[in-house]
């Protein structure tokens, strides 16, 4: 299995407190005729940390199922331990995932080395019913994986890739030089998706695919063409919004844009909530600089 291309990081839509899957459903509909590579389900980006292990296994249960045939089903799997993970991933896997992106274990933190992590992914590589790539979000976690063992970690046969949402492109530069082939590197911001791919990155895991995901195929084909200044141009353009929807305002920020672009994307749960008034007004002057790269639907 080769990752490459745009995965989209999906949200799962909530009206008040209720999981929507049907409207998730409904945003596949327009994804699913993209050349998007795959998906991934229960990420970050998904709110996976604000749904319940039965509300996981509901929403593959009825989502999954809609994804043609060519386009790869990545679920995300966050737990702080190796048997909540495995059992989660066999779950997983017999209702039709065929990978897993794997956060790095984070609660105990303090007293944990590398040779633990290392060793957590290795055996859960091991057992694992799918393929499994690394998860690196320091900015969640608070632990940065370092190159050295990263390139462990590659060279596990079942491990075969890793998210770098940490942006350094530097660690990716590092990892990319020296990994086996097979192992793929995806970016997960889109405000790095242009200098990750020159660094040799496969792709990108990315949460502005929810909202532009035909800009994000765009660029990601301008790199391929090797049409360097409309790239270079396209990147910057979207730099800005980006930003909007995920560092300032975050999930709400981003699920707003979504409904303005007439997507059912719901509210993020609680303790997260839309943006403000003044926070809506600055999505909605930025999403007028970007109209040309969206293509709005009912």
């Amino acid at each position: 299995m080769k990752l490459e291309g745009i995965f989209p990081a999906l949200i799962t839509p909530f009206d008040e407190e209720t999981a929507r899957p049907e409207w998730l459903l409904k945003i596949l509909e327009k994804f699913n005729t993209l050349p998007l590579s795959g998906y991934v389900f229960l990420g970050s980006t998904g709110e996976t940390a604000h749904l319940s292990d039965r509300e996981r296994l509901w929403l593959l249960r009825e989502v999954l199922p809609a994804v043609p045939g060519e386009k790869l089903k990545i679920v995300g799997c966050m737990f702080h331990a190796l048997k909540p993970a495995l059992d989660f991933l066999e779950d997983g896997a017999r209702m039709g995932a065929q990978a897993a992106l794997v956060l790095t274990p984070h609660y105990f933190r303090h007293q944990m080395h590398a040779e633990q992590l290392v060793a957590f992914y290795r055996q859960l590589a091991d057992r694992a019913p799918v393929p499994i790539l690394v998860y690196h979000f320091p900015a969640v976690t608070g632990i940065s994986l370092s190159t050295e063992t990263l390139l462990m970690l590659s060279e596990h046969p079942n491990i075969i890739g890793c998210k770098d949402s940490a942006g350094d492109l530097a660690l990716q530069q590092g990892v990319l030089g020296r990994c086996r082939q097979s192992f793929s590197l995806l970016t997960g911001s889109a405000a790095t998706l242009y200098p990750s791919l020159l660094c040799g990155a496969a792709g990108g895991i990315l949460a502005l695919a929810n909202l532009l995901p035909e800009a994000c195929l765009r660029l990601y084909q301008l790199v391929q063409n090797e049409q360097w200044e409309q790239a270079r141009s396209l990147q910057q353009r979207l730099i800005p919004l980006n930003r909007l929807v995920t560092r300032t305002y975050g999930l709400g920020g981003l699920k707003y844009a979504m409904q303005q672009l007439g997507y059912q994307a719901g509210n993020p749960r609680a303790p997260l909530s839309l943006p403000d008034a003044r926070g809506q007004a600055t999505i909605d002057r930025e999403l007028k600089q970007v109209s040309d790269l969206a293509n709005t639907f009912q």
